[in-house]
């Protein structure tokens, strides 16, 4: 059965629906920003049709209002689809009362749960996956750019409107419903910028939101609000506008908020609501249900203390496992100095993802759900006490035993109340300490049913039924006095509870004996010099003792290590172990100065800990590790805290900017380690009081930088004067076996903007100065190809072109269209429903970035039309004139032949009447997105012709006639 749709007309005003109207008795139309749109309509209908009515509950009937003004094309005013209707007999005549929803009502109807797990998707990308159910649905962004979510997200029992709008509020912003669409369609924002003209009308209300205005300034990330900016009025009007279009009222810029259509006295009239921009900014919403939900997962990795999981709510679903977010596993006791409990879940596990607030970013794993399996569970007597890993290896705790076992009954331990201790070993058995093995008892019994052997250095006790003894001397005669009061005295320091290594006792029993010898000799000096020689050792134990637990191991081998040579009189090796430990006390230093840099770097600084430890053990084959690729990961870190050539130099010139009278440095910024870097780096460690303590220049770096970002106190408070030079680091490298800082990467990762190749600021050589795109990118949050592209536009500095324009007219405008970094994310096809917006425009005057959108193009419709030409890349010189004859644009080469290529076979031809206009939605009859020429989207085509300077603003203006350049780029194509 086919829906009839039948019109029904009132003067201006003009309604399909699938009902035969006789008369429209009221008629209301509301739109608003962040809602969907609502009608009403009250009509009198034939009695005939009222029979069919039972039958239009079969569908999702439809509803078109359109406006007609004078003999022009109808203005669609609403698409949408009926969600309440009833019937009323009244005084003889049936009377039926519609109310529906815009077709965005279609995203608001089913409660959905998912997880976002890839912390570098775009909400762009995120925005397509949501609309991606819904046909042939679609969105302008206005607000999210190229911004990546960077934390997990979750939708929980919203629907995919409520979801979007919350993703909207993440910018202050909020999403507003396409009304005149027949798919769910909306923009990811509110403001539009354009002026779209003067708003007239007589009757009007002013008066001011004081709950939301408060809200909004508790709530919001945008400052000081004073009280005109949420002051509001309500218009009527015959005029026809959208909301958040921007009209002029009372000489003001105000934005439309809502519109409320209705007829009046037998006359459609529109109510306008019009507050000023920021009074739209909307404040942060989360999702009301997730404080306190719990949500079950199974493991699918694990590291260190997180792990990924695979979300029962997510199934069915695909989740890139190497993109997907790590959770926190709570042990119930760690500390940073690696004592407590650490115990992680097996892969596969299942595990409750808990969240304690309503930020998703917040989610720990709470505990492991035990999915108890029917028989064979050993879990089954309450008073015993398990912990068994996957490997079988189990220690188990009931009334009487305590025992601790691998490969079940292979090798244990038990501890018995009542039979005593056994140790077992199916295999060898091997004992091993860096200290003592001391055993007690009344008596101790060892057997061997072969042989048993005693051996230390030269000396060797064998007994396999004969007993040989072995040694460079077999002394019968009593150990000398002084070495036995040697042996007591450092016993005694023992257990006192000194915690002495094995190369510190060793030195320690000799100064000790040299002590006492020289005691009994009456040698008053070489009894000093003992004791002096004795706290040397003790010195160095304190020092090692006083470093984190990961440098304690490596301090003990290096000093080990140089005592060793230094007994054998090897000055070289002794210089190398020297340089090992101060490279290592460099590193214990540079850790603490991360640590300490905000309340986030610890987790760098733990990170850089576990790395130089691998690295340790990578150096002495303990594991397979690449020591090479350990070392570009703690480089990375390092360099996020300065320690690169490069970040030195921006360091230590930001030093000489903010402290003139003390520092005089005009570094070139670049990635090169050279003697003016050295130099300026060795007057810094001068002044701050670094000097004469060999330190790398890796944590000189650290220092500028701490102190360029006033993290450390300039001067220094503890720095004295009259030190000594500072220890000079080499331009050829680091010393052993420390590993030289490498400079930044020549080409920067994906992701990120490609350096300019040097400040305009200081000589004006390139189009705009590097810090000020520095600048521009962070303010407008670019990211990705539209951050690159924004650092692409001095790669164009020595164009011949428009260095030529430039010595003309410094301030001529150049316009660049980089193709490939815009919006839109689908691949090009013909039939765009909501545009085709892939390029960003970028407007550029006398060095500044004047103005850039997102939504721009360069490209037809359809390229594979041979009637169609694609206008090939380069530099074309504009005027400012008229498109068609109907509104201001820019005219490429004043209308004259461009170089094209026409139909999928590229053959090469000339094109004319190129021009950059506004682009239209195919949406609109007649008009397709693009035909041949360049493209600004149609909302922010007025504030791109202002910034170029064409007109004053509105496309009402003459144009003027000013010549610049069109610099077009299709290098980031896909």
């Amino acid at each position: 059965m086919v829906q009839q749709v039948i019109e029904a007309t009132h003067r201006r005003l003009k309604i399909k629906a699938p009902y035969e109207i006789v008369a429209l008795l009221d008629f209301k139309l509301v739109k608003k920003v962040g809602s969907h749109g609502e009608v009403y309509f009250k009509a009198v209908v034939s009695d005939d049709h009222q029979k069919k009515f039972a039958d239009l509950a079969q569908f999702d009937e439809q509803i078109e209002v359109f406006e007609t003004v004078d003999n022009q094309e109808p203005c669609c005013l609403f698409k949408g689809t009926v969600t309440e209707m009833e019937i009323r007999f009244n005084n003889g005549n049936y009377v039926m009362v519609v109310r529906g929803l815009s077709s965005s009502y279609q995203m608001d109807r089913q409660v959905r749960s998912r997880s976002f797990q890839k912390r570098d998707m775009t909400y762009t990308e995120l925005i397509r996956k949501v609309i991606g159910e819904y046909g042939n649905s679609d969105f302008i962004d206005l607000s999210a750019g190229s911004k990546t979510l960077d934390e997990f997200t979750l939708q929980y029992q919203e629907t995919d409107w409520q979801f979007l709008k919350r993703m909207a509020s993440r910018f202050y912003t909020d999403v507003v419903a396409d009304v005149t669409s027949e798919e769910p369609r909306f923009w990811f924002g509110i403001s539009r910028e354009e002026v779209k003209g003067k708003l007239n009308g007589t009757n009007y209300t002013t008066g001011r939101h004081a709950a939301e205005s408060g809200k909004a300034i508790v709530n919001g990330d945008w400052g000081k609000a004073d009280e005109q900016e949420f002051m509001y009025y309500e218009v009527e009007s015959d005029q026809i506008f959208d909301i958040g279009d921007v009209v002029q009222f009372k000489n003001k810029a105000l934005v439309i908020n809502r519109v409320t259509a209705s007829i009046k006295s037998q006359v459609l009239k529109y109510d306008y609501v019009l507050v000023p921009e920021a009074a739209l900014k909307r404040s942060r919403t989360f999702c009301p249900q997730l404080s306190g939900t719990s949500l079950e997962g199974k493991v699918s990795e694990v590291k260190d203390e997180k792990v990924r999981l695979d979300l029962k709510i997510d199934e069915g679903q695909t989740q890139e496992k190497d993109a997907s977010c790590w959770f926190p596993y709570p042990t119930y006791y760690t500390s940073d100095n690696g004592i407590g409990w650490h115990c992680m879940p097996e892969l596969g596990d299942t595990v409750s993802l808990y969240f304690p607030s309503r930020e998703e970013k917040d989610a720990v794993v709470s505990h492991a759900l035990r999915k108890h399996i029917v028989g064979g569970d050993k879990i089954n007597d309450p008073h015993t006490k398990r912990l068994r890993t996957k490997g079988k290896k189990e220690a188990r705790f009931d009334k009487k035993e305590t025992a601790l076992a691998s490969r079940e009954n292979h090798l244990f331990i038990k501890l018995n109340e009542g039979t005593g201790a056994e140790l077992y070993s199916k295999g060898t058995m091997l004992l091993t300490t860096g200290e003592d093995i001391v055993m007690h008892g009344k008596r101790v019994e060892i057997t061997a049913a072969k042989e048993l052997s005693v051996s230390s250095k030269a000396s060797k006790i064998r007994m396999d039924g004969e007993t040989h003894i072995k040694g460079t001397r077999v002394l019968t005669a009593s150990i000398p006095n002084e070495e036995i009061k040697a042996y007591k005295s450092l016993q005694e320091e023992m257990s006192g509870g000194k915690n002495y290594p094995d190369w510190a006792q060793s030195l320690l029993l000799k100064y000790k004996a040299d002590y006492y010898r020289a005691m009994a000799a009456g040698d008053e000096k070489g009894m000093k010099e003992a004791a002096e020689k004795a706290k040397h050792v003790r010195d160095k134990v304190d020092e090692i003792h006083a470093m984190p637990p990961w440098a304690q191991a490596q301090m003990n081998e290096y000093t080990e290590k140089w005592y060793e040579a230094s007994k054998t009189g090897n000055k070289a090796v002794q210089d190398y172990w020297h340089a090992a430990a101060n490279s290592l006390r460099d590193k214990v230093q540079m850790i603490a100065l991360i640590r300490n840099s905000s309340p986030d770097s610890y987790k760098d600084a733990n990170r850089l800990e576990e790395l130089t430890q691998q690295y340790s053990d990578a150096q002495n084959k303990l594991t397979p590790d690449s020591t090479l690729a350990i070392s570009k990961s703690a480089d990375a870190i390092r360099a996020k805290y300065g320690v690169s050539h490069r970040a030195a130099r921006e360091n230590l010139n930001l030093l000489a900017k903010k402290f003139p009278n003390d520092f005089k440095y005009r570094l070139d910024v670049n990635d090169e380690w050279d003697f003016a870097l050295k130099d300026a780096l060795n007057d810094f460690a001068a002044k701050y009081g670094l000097a004469g303590k060999n330190h790398t220049r890796e944590l000189l770096e650290a220092y500028a930088y701490q102190v360029a970002h006033g993290i450390l106190p300039w001067p220094n408070p503890h720095s004295s004067a009259g030190s000594p030079p500072a220890a000079k680091p080499s331009p050829q490298g680091g010393t052993p076996p420390a590993k030289p800082a490498p400079g930044s990467p020549a080409q920067p990762p994906k992701g990120q903007p490609t350096p300019a190749p040097g400040n305009v600021s200081d000589n004006g050589k390139y189009i705009v100065a590097k810090t000020k795109i520095d600048d521009y990118v962070k303010q407008k949050n670019y990211g990705g190809n539209q951050a690159r592209a924004m650092y692409r536009i001095n790669e164009y500095t020595d164009h011949g072109e428009i260095k030529k324009m430039l010595a003309k007219n410094s301030s001529a405008p150049l316009v660049f269209f980089f193709e490939g970094d815009g919006s839109y994310s689908r691949p090009q096809a013909v039939h765009h429903k909501n545009g085709r917006f892939g390029a960003i425009v970028i407007v550029v005057i006398h060095g500044e970035i004047k103005y850039t959108s997102v939504n721009a193009s360069t490209l037809p419709d359809d390229e594979n039309d041979a009637e169609v030409a694609t206008t090939k890349e380069g530099v074309y010189e504009f005027i400012g004139g008229y498109h068609a004859g109907q509104y201001p644009a820019l005219r490429v080469r004043n209308g004259a032949k461009v170089p094209a290529t026409y139909g999928k076979n590229k053959k090469e031809g000339m094109a004319t009447g190129i021009n950059v206009h506004k682009g239209y939605n195919t949406d609109t009859p007649g008009k397709p997105t693009s035909v041949g020429c360049l493209i600004v989207h149609k909302d922010e085509y007025v504030q791109f012709l202002k910034a170029v300077g064409v007109v004053k603003s509105s496309l009402n203006d003459k144009p003027k006639d000013l010549v610049g350049l069109v610099i077009l780029d299709r290098s980031d194509r896909k």
